[in-house]
Parts: structure tokens; C-alpha cells; sequence
């Protein structure tokens, strides 16, 4: 981008010619490269920004009765986050987070907040590859009559560590008792779009997997619990 100045014939000039965009701020005309659109969304980015305007829109058209509600909810109650930090939250934040999984996972949307209902401890759990596939293991008992299990997994890595930030990709909702192993080979395919048998001959993969329950009856779900298997398979 430039600052330029026409010649005393020339006042203005504005659009676009040949790649070359002319424009005018307020330090003066500017000359620049046309911008280049990115990349289209993918289908699931797509779903992801339609949900999002979804429950804006809801939260819009809440009357103001229920949005006095979601406020005096969010006054009096804090939310757990995925880190497992309590934190203070706005009636819209609250509104989000309960409704984001009515949206996505198709649990009960509450137009009203629901009871402060917290969800249940995760069980232990572990992660293991036999014969080529990708297994959870539950190690105690979990209470699937109240609470469901949501899986959630990252791209692989060479990094032993990995930021819980980037464990964005859904997998599985798991609703009831799976003792073990519970085989997530083609749902973790499916979440990250890459094939996991031939990942088994990258030496030093990490492959990162969460869990996190959610309460039924209000949609509060927990922190992430997460756990993660070094490939040394060669």
C-alpha cells in the first residue's frame, strides 16, 4: 500500500484496474493490491458459522423477561470452563454455552436457564492402538443416566505437549457405559479428515483425544480431561 497524489488534472480516482485498487483515507489516496478472497469454508466452519448466527438470532428474540433471567443466572452462578478455571460469565454468555450443544449435538435448547445442574466427574480413562486401531478405555464408572460424554480430538503432532485451546474437533458423543476398548478409529478420521492407519508409519506422532461430560438436564458441561498416545511404532 501507498500514499500517492494525482497529476492537477486528475482529482480522484477510485475502483479497481489490472489487479490495482485505488482508494481514499483519511491520510489521503491510497494504491494497493486488489485483496484476495480466501479459501471457502469448509462444510463443517460452514455449519459451525450458520449455529452461530443461529443463537444470536435466538438470543435477539428472547423477550426481555428472559434475558433479566440469564443475567440474574449469570450474577449468581460461574462457569467451570474447558481449562477447568471458574469464571464469570454474561446472561448471553451463559445463554451460549448452555444452547451451543442444543444446536450442535441436538440436546434440549433452553430458551430460559435451565437448573444449575453440574455435570459428573469423568471416569478414568486411557487411549491404546491394537492392530492398527484407535481405542478408549473406560476404568471406573460413570453416570451415563444423568450425563453423556463428549469426545473431542486435534490434528496429530510432533509435539509432546499440546494446547487444550486447539482441541476443537468434535468426534463422538458417547451415552452410555463402554468399558473398554471402545474402537474411535473412523470417528476420529472423520473429525480431523486424515486417515489413521497410515499415520501409524510417522514415528513420533502425538495423537491428542479430550473428554468432557455434559449434564442432561442443563447442558453445563465440565472441564476437558485429556490424555494423548505417542506413536513409536516404525
Amino acid at each position: 500500500m501507498a500514499r500517492i497524489v494525482f497529476a492537477p488534472l486528475v482529482s480522484d480516482v477510485k475502483g479497481s484496474i489490472g489487479g490495482i485498487t485505488f482508494q481514499k483515507n483519511p491520510s489521503g489516496q491510497i494504491i494497493r493490491t486488489r485483496p484476495r478472497r480466501k479459501g471457502a469454508s469448509t462444510s463443517s466452519q460452514q455449519i459451525a458459522h450458520n449455529n452461530n448466527q443461529a443463537l444470536l438470532f435466538l438470543w435477539q428474540n428472547l423477550s426481555n423477561d428472559y434475558k433479566d433471567e440469564w443475567s440474574t443466572f449469570a450474577a449468581t452462578y460461574t462457569k467451570t470452563n474447558k481449562f477447568g478455571e471458574e469464571k464469570k460469565l454474561t446472561g448471553y454468555n451463559w445463554f451460549y454455552s448452555v444452547n451451543y450443544f442444543s444446536l450442535n449435538l441436538g440436546f434440549t435448547y433452553f430458551p430460559e436457564p435451565p437448573p444449575h445442574d453440574v455435570p459428573a466427574a469423568l471416569p478414568d480413562w486411557s487411549i491404546s492402538v491394537v492392530d492398527g486401531l484407535l481405542y478408549l478405555t473406560q476404568n471406573t464408572d460413570f453416570d451415563f443416566d444423568n450425563n453423556y460424554i463428549i469426545a473431542w480430538c486435534a490434528l496429530p503432532t510432533l509435539r509432546n505437549t499440546n494446547s487444550i485451546n486447539q482441541i476443537r474437533k468434535f468426534m463422538v458423543l458417547i451415552t452410555e457405559n463402554f468399558g473398554g476398548p471402545l474402537d474411535i478409529t473412523a470417528a476420529w478420521s472423520a473429525a480431523t479428515g486424515l486417515d489413521f492407519s497410515t499415520l501409524l508409519y510417522n514415528p513420533a506422532t502425538n495423537f491428542f483425544i479430550c473428554l468432557q461430560s455434559i449434564r442432561l438436564s442443563s447442558n453445563i458441561t465440565s472441564s476437558l480431561l485429556c490424555q494423548h498416545w505417542h506413536n513409536s511404532i516404525s
